[in-house]
């Protein structure tokens, strides 16, 4: 099974980012491993900073697939939905 997700700001709701991954509970904390190591993405550097006010990024599960090709396109479609509506 292949989970769509999204990472939400704890603080304002807002979604800052789309992904998908089969262990959606490993990924959250793969995220932030990244964050502490200090990757340079944009995503990273907010988990950064959210960790520095001792907070985490929510991960909300939305679609969930069979299919690693259909969760795919879902993905692709959802980060065109916010960055057409955003």
């Amino acid at each position: 099974m292949y989970y769509l997700y999204t990472l939400k700001d704890p603080i304002t709701f807002d979604i800052r980012y789309v992904g998908f991954t089969k262990r959606p509970k490993t990924r959250i904390w793969e995220h932030i491993r990244d964050a502490k190591k200090g990757v340079k993405t944009h995503k990273s550097n907010w988990i950064s900073k959210l960790l520095n006010e001792s907070l985490v990024p929510i991960l909300e599960i939305v679609i969930e697939k069979e299919n690693r090709d259909d969760i795919v396109i879902e993905e692709i479609k959802l980060i065109k939905y916010f960055r057409d509506n955003n």
